[in-house]
């Protein structure tokens, strides 16, 4: 199963309700594999505040200290890695007009090994709402920056006013093992088939006279300035 935009299932989001880690995104790991963030060397948060803006940071400066950004409305987001796993603390002045704060639209890891495109969060291990808000919202932060999530049909998410936070994972599709052998077994028999055209192209030289040889494969030759004739 591969997440290519933010929607899950509908009957997941009950979840959000109690701030549980999301019942969905945890099936949705035991079939996936889970990519540490200190895997990439760059990560890039797309807040909201109007327009979308994107906040890039070096994965190595994260990893040793937390990192902070301000938006255009004064809102601070504080980053940081929690295993492997990206937590954002944001916060919000109370007094600011609605809608509000807290709103990440999608987080992308780039500089991972195998993936040139990157990679999006793929799962919410965690949440904690500030006033007004939403639970429901924290699936927006899945998914790309272009995809509206499945809550009101917004990009972002709206965990609220003061404090509030969003922990993101990061997971890739597993190969299934029978899928993993049936490549393997298709490797095997080019390996075997490219054996054979060598030993097919090593009878053919060997069957070949010295004077008939290409004058590389001569004897005493060297590098053919003498055999050319």
């Amino acid at each position: 199963m591969t997440l290519n935009n933010k929607f899950l299932v509908a009957t997941a989001v009950c979840f959000f309700m109690s701030g549980l880690p999301l019942a969905a995104a945890e099936a949705q790991e035991d079939e996936q594999t889970v990519v540490p963030v200190n895997a990439a060397t760059k990560l890039i948060i797309y807040e909201q505040t109007g327009d979308v803006y994107g906040y890039v940071f070096g994965v190595p400066s994260v990893a040793a200290a937390p990192r902070e950004f301000f938006t255009p409305a004064g809102e601070k987001y504080t980053v940081s890695l929690t295993g492997f796993y990206l937590k954002i603390k944001s916060y919000r002045d109370r007094g600011l007009a609605s809608p509000v704060g807290g709103n990440i639209v999608a987080v992308k890891l780039d500089g991972l090994l195998g993936f040139p495109n990157g990679l999006w969060a793929s799962s919410v291990a965690s949440y904690k709402l500030g006033d007004k808000g939403v639970a429901g919202s924290a699936l927006n932060a899945l998914g790309s920056d272009s995809a509206r999530g499945p809550y009101d049909g917004a990009y972002g998410t709206y965990l609220g006013d003061g404090d509030s936070e969003i922990v993101l994972g990061f997971s890739t599709a597993r190969t299934d093992r029978s899928e993993l052998l049936v490549v393997m077994s298709q490797i095997n028999a080019k390996i075997e088939d490219l054996k054979k055209q060598l030993t097919d192209i090593n009878n053919k030289t060997s069957g070949q006279s010295s004077g008939n040889a290409p004058y590389w494969l001569r004897p005493g030759c060297g590098d053919g300035s003498s055999c050319l004739n």
